[in-house]
């Protein structure tokens, strides 16, 4: 058996780790070289209230367009300054309302005033499981609100505490785990591929990075949550960006067009939760938040999402407001193509609020039928 590699093994390695070495050195060089930053906004902020305590408040939810678009705090001040109403803003990531409304029903929670809004950005066409699964993690407390935490039994010891060796171990464990995450995110050889690929047939640097979501047109300076749910991103824009933000729509547009995500179950779907919440007391008002121009033409010819949210309103008397068409020049910027970034929320909340208070007895719930 051999013991050892030959002088000819041994220079093919060193050559592969010389090389190896010059390509990731390279590869640096062009990310710090171009200032391009991954696109991934930090979601470890976002905090709402953990219940609904005394029942009446208003819910908004729906996406994380409405997480980041919509502030609870600011609504409510626009919708009545004497005696505004408790709003919280429970939007989720890619959520589809029907999730919400699951959750709701299944703990018998009815809100005065419903806000959601309706999108293709989801992540899911199982409806079923997704409201399964936000009930399991009960985000608002509405199936603990009513438990009784268990008491331990009469002389059963707590317990025992972590020592310092088993601490020093978890904090080094995490450490490491998510350093091997951000070198797998910056070092992913499928997406490096793709890197190469677009580099080498269009010779555009910028696009070809953002192949591996890692651009130079825009940088999350800061984030600020409401502890009511909103989370407001700011943002610092390079002269760029207006390129950037269509070549980051044609990315987002290749994975919507992957999957038919507003089917004919979530349509039905949607209108039965809205005929059923309306005749227990709540008042639906429905949205469709800002959209980059060409992921809103997608919606429109694929889902006719206005056509049939107009059509679903007027049967059930649903107030609708359309706000697809918002962009710069009404100071709303998408800043990855699909997140409002924290000046454009306030634009975004105030047309919102506006809109609300010019509803006829918004503040008296519907009586149940």
């Amino acid at each position: 058996m051999r013991s050892s590699i030959s002088s000819s093994e041994a220079r093919f390695l060193l050559g592969f780790l010389l090389a190896l070495a010059v390509l990731l050195g390279a590869w640096e060089w062009a990310l710090r070289a171009s200032g391009a930053r991954e696109t991934a906004p930090d979601l470890s902020q976002l905090s709402y209230a953990r219940s609904l305590a005394g029942g009446q408040e208003w819910l908004v939810f729906g996406n994380c367009l409405v997480m980041n678009g919509v502030s609870a705090t600011r609504l409510a001040q626009i919708v009545s300054e004497s005696s505004p109403p408790r709003i919280v803003n429970a939007a989720q990531h890619e959520q589809s309302p029907l999730a919400f409304f699951h959750y709701l029903r299944s703990t018998g929670r009815y809100p005065p005033v419903i806000i959601t809004n309706v999108s293709s950005w989801l992540n899911t066409t199982n409806f079923v499981k997704e409201g399964e699964s936000m009930l399991a993690v009960d985000p608002l407390g509405l199936k603990a609100a009513g438990a009784v935490a268990p008491t331990a039994a009469q002389g059963e010891a707590p317990p025992p505490a972590a020592s310092p060796q088993q601490r020093i171990e978890q904090a080094l464990s995490e450490r490491i785990n998510a350093g091997l995450i951000s070198l797998g995110k910056r070092y992913h050889l499928f997406d490096f591929s793709l890197f190469l690929w677009k580099l080498l047939t269009t010779f555009d640097l910028e696009a070809s990075l953002y192949q591996l979501r890692i651009q130079s047109w825009y940088a999350v300076v800061s984030a600020q949550a409401d502890g009511a749910g909103f989370l407001g991103f700011e943002v610092e824009y390079q002269d760029s960006w207006t390129r950037g933000v269509d070549i980051m729509a044609e990315m987002q547009l290749q994975r919507m067009r992957q999957v038919n995500f507003l089917n004919d179950e979530y349509w039905q779907d949607f209108e039965d939760d809205i005929a059923h919440f309306g005749a227990h007391g709540s008042r639906i008002l429905l949205v469709r938040m800002p959209e980059h121009p060409a992921i809103r033409s997608f919606n429109d010819s694929r889902y006719r999402i206005t056509e049939r949210v107009k059509a679903m309103a007027g049967r059930h008397n649903v107030p609708y407001l359309d706000l697809s068409d918002l962009g710069p020049e009404q100071g709303v910027r998408l800043f990855d193509a699909v997140h409002p970034d924290a000046q454009s929320s306030k634009v975004i909340t105030a047309r919102i609020g506006e809109w609300v208070s010019r509803q006829p007895s918004i503040r008296q719930p519907q009586p149940p039928k």
